[in-house]
């Protein structure tokens, strides 16, 4: 009942989102304040470049611990390499749909006033705000409503599987129903959302860049694990998923992921830390914590 709510909830929360995006893509256009900015150059420029790129990895990547539990319900005779290019189509088109929306509202501020004014104001709220003023009165406040909750849409796929995730843990983690899980995860993210609403955008760019750290130690893990040592799924017997004698301790994984975990904290940076390395990229630092981490845990995971 939960996955099918779930894709039920997705399908329909999409149309009106749409649909303000569609209005936005116009109003951007229309006021010819999409205009490119020439890129600088330099090892600072390089270093702000870095950092960017490590804020929309996290973005992205984020989608690799969890996509897998929304194509349960294939068909098991269905070509994985369909199911595959599938997901990763799907995902890809929305990913840059929204990525590129963010793009030209960001050089709208650059070259228009009143969008830098209602930016400097409001934050991203009140360019939105402003994007969206031809609607006025009660139509613009409804549409940015539903931005706000659309965010909603966007965490109930990692809310329910954030219960999935908890009971992998095995014992009372596995007897505990997944609709207390998933009440448990809301809190934890709504604890952590009201501190950060004060400082939204610092505190949207560090969260990114730490899921892109942890997810590149993961994603290497995960793949290397599949395709090298269960020979891309003929190695997996799955009737041992819940005999625990039958089952590797994970010692490798573990310590793949302590030196991923090193490698980030080399290369991140953030407002609240600079590592050793990325402090020397440009005056700003350069964030390399994501491909630092993947590197070491590769390097890790091949000699364990």
């Amino acid at each position: 009942m939960g996955y099918k709510s779930v894709h039920t909830y997705e399908k329909y929360a999409i149309i009106p989102i749409f649909c303000i995006f569609l209005f936005i893509i116009v109003e951007v256009f229309k006021s010819g304040a999409f205009q490119t900015q020439p890129m600088g150059t330099g090892i600072t420029e390089a270093g702000d470049v870095l950092s960017f790129g490590s804020a929309i990895t996290g973005f992205g990547i984020g989608w690799a611990a969890f996509a897998a539990d929304y194509n349960v319900m294939q068909p098991e005779t269905r070509d994985p390499w369909k199911v595959f290019f599938a997901t990763w189509a799907g995902i890809l088109a929305a990913l840059l749909f929204v990525q590129f929306i963010g793009v030209a509202s960001a050089m709208a501020v650059l070259s228009t006033p009143r969008f830098r004014d209602a930016y400097g104001t409001n934050s991203i709220g009140g360019l939105v705000g402003e994007i969206l003023k031809p609607l006025s009165g009660c139509l613009q406040k409804l549409s940015l409503a539903l931005l706000a909750f659309s965010i909603i849409s966007n965490n109930v796929p990692n809310n329910y599987s954030f219960a999935l995730s908890m009971q992998v843990f095995g014992g009372p983690f596995l007897k505990t129903p997944r609709w207390l899980w998933t009440i448990v995860g809301g809190l934890v993210y709504i604890a952590l959302a009201i501190p950060g609403s004060t400082r939204f955008e610092t505190a949207l760019e560090n969260l990114l860049n730490m899921t892109a750290y942890w997810l590149s130690i993961y994603t290497v893990i995960i793949t290397e694990e599949h395709f090298i040592f269960r020979q891309g799924g003929s190695g997996y017997h799955l009737d041992n998923w819940n005999d625990r004698s039958r089952l590797p301790i994970g010692f490798a994984a573990l310590l793949a992921l302590c030196c991923g975990i090193f490698g980030a904290i080399l290369g991140m940076n953030q407002a609240w830390y600079t590592g050793i390395i990325a402090k020397h990229i440009g005056k700003n630092g350069g964030d390399i914590g994501f491909e630092l981490a993947a590197m070491y845990d590769v390097t890790d995971d091949h000699t364990t």
